[in-house]
């Protein structure tokens, strides 16, 4: 699995299984004590699992879970390299990393609507942080 946006760590096959309430799950990554990723085994479904939270939903597939952290790891290879680069727009109508974060919501959207559908969700949140990342 590509890198994800989580400080957890990704689970090796075959995946550990928790029960949240009268749900089970085959986790993808934990973070003991605070969360897990983990799929809804009754239906597929991507979910992040706080500890002491409300569950919210990542992804609607494993598959497009993979598709959008291979997203992310490209977009953060390249957010890397434009700070590096000291990358800058002089349009000062817009913040490079503003216009960073818009352009990778737009792709995770393409593959998930589920994935951006929380502005404060797993995937809004990351995309969030890498165009902060940027230099103004």
């Amino acid at each position: 699995m590509t890198a994800l946006p989580y400080p957890g760590a990704v689970q090796a096959e075959p995946l550990p299984q928790a029960s949240v309430g009268d749900r089970d799950f085959d986790l993808l990554a934990v973070d003991p004590g605070l969360s897990a990723i983990g799929i809804d085994r009754a239906d597929g479904t991507v979910w992040l699992l706080p500890e002491d939270g409300d569950l919210s939903p990542v992804n609607a597939s494993r598959a497009q879970f993979d598709a959008c952290a291979a997203i992310y790891a490209e977009a953060a290879a390249e957010a890397e390299r434009l700070a590096a680069a000291g990358f800058s727009d002089d349009d000062d109508e817009e913040d490079p990393g503003d216009a960073f974060t818009d352009a990778l919501l737009e792709r995770f959207e393409a593959v998930d609507p589920v994935a951006v559908a929380d502005e404060n969700g797993f995937w809004s949140t990351a995309a969030e942080e890498l165009g902060y990342a940027l230099p103004a």
